[in-house]
């Protein structure tokens, strides 16, 4: 119920991103199994859905942050 919940979320934030009509989407993931993060950097948002959707089912996230264009942060 928990890993569902944490989708539902996925899919809210990426919602957001949608309704921003931006070109490029970074992926801060937070694995179980590492001791720092991974950044990765997508050009379509469906491409961040899709990466974030299989580490979801592998069960190896622990937190996922969604930045846009990070390269301007």
């Amino acid at each position: 119920m928990n890993q569902r919940n944490e989708r539902a979320n996925i899919k809210q934030e990426i919602t957001k991103l949608k309704n921003k009509n931006r070109k490029k989407y970074g992926v801060a993931i937070i694995r179980k199994d590492y001791k720092e993060d991974i950044v990765e950097e997508f050009e379509t948002l469906n491409e961040c859905y899709d990466y974030i959707d299989r580490m979801t089912r592998k069960n190896k996230v622990s937190n996922i942050r969604i930045d846009i264009n990070p390269e301007r942060n």
